[in-house]
């Protein structure tokens, strides 16, 4: 949803974390404003103008920005983390996304295959779905708290309690879904892993550059050396140094449309700076 209002504006920066007050004074607000312009690499103005508002409705992911981790780590920091060394996953018996539920869980199950070696943990596909540690749905509407087309497009809980419980993780269905690496649409891939960052104790990011900044870049796909010492350093692996290799974060280009296509359900996809959706669905001629 496009923030075009002041009220909007204050409603967004309490809804995301920047904010908890219930009616914030004026340098409250500015310093909400300048911290929400820090975390998406604008100017620190503390001005809500065209450009932060319309940062303000990217795609992102819908946990809160209140816990941002900052760049470095803090040896005394407390980090969620699972306490037990097999986690268990299941994935809903309706899951799908853009229509094709074999490559979406195939999607799944990549993604516990790249954060095994990042955290130690072994991790093993049930049936049961109350009986798994984390689960895994889609949804859609005010009832998953999503809010249709663009902005939020997925949420998950962190392993935060002092003894281990299950914990969900749950995808906007009303999105332009992609499946592969590159192309019109939200890359799937990008977002679980995103997600199960989350499922597995990371906090947002103040990075940009970190897979974990709370807003969705198409060009970082997969977890970066921040995210990678947060993990170690939850889990008690060795924390890699800045040296080691990164993950590439600019897939190739596909041939075809460079900003957008249509997708099934006559939205445009805008990919520019995190991508935006006009959805026309609704509009009538007169």
């Amino acid at each position: 949803m496009p923030i075009s209002t002041s009220q909007q504006t204050i409603a967004w920066l309490k809804h995301f974390g920047y904010l908890n007050t219930r009616n914030p004074s004026a340098a409250e607000h500015d310093a909400a404003v300048v911290r929400m312009q820090q975390v998406y690499g604008l100017k620190q103005d503390s001005i809500a103008g065209p450009i932060t508002r319309r940062a303000m409705g990217l795609y992102r992911c819908a946990v809160s920005d209140s816990n941002l981790a900052v760049k470095h780590i803090q040896v005394d920091e407390k980090h969620c983390r699972w306490q037990k060394p097999v986690i268990t996953y299941c994935i809903g018996s309706k899951f799908q996304l853009a229509n094709d539920r074999e490559k979406s869980i195939e999607i799944i199950r990549q993604g516990f295959d790249i954060y095994e070696p990042l955290t130690g943990l072994r991790f093993i596909e049930v049936d049961d779905w109350n009986a798994a540690d984390i689960q895994i749905g889609r949804g859609r509407g005010s009832k998953w708290d999503f809010d249709g087309p663009g902005n939020v497009l997925a949420w998950a809980y962190m392993p935060c309690a002092t003894t281990d419980i299950s914990l969900l993780a749950m995808f906007d269905d009303s999105e332009p879904w992609n499946l592969n690496l590159n192309g019109p649409g939200v890359v799937m891939l990008a977002v679980w892993l995103h997600e199960l960052g989350h499922l597995l104790g990371l906090d947002h990011s103040d990075d940009p550059n970190d897979l974990m900044a709370p807003y969705y870049n198409p060009r970082i796909i997969f977890p970066q050396l921040g995210d990678k010492k947060r993990l170690a350093f939850a889990y008690g692996l060795d924390i890699p140094t800045d040296d080691t290799p990164a993950d590439p974060v600019t897939p190739t280009p596909s041939p075809g449309l460079r900003f957008g296509a249509y997708s099934g359900e006559a939205k445009i996809v805008i990919r520019e700076q995190g991508g935006v959706v006009v959805d026309l669905s609704n509009l009538q001629s007169r």
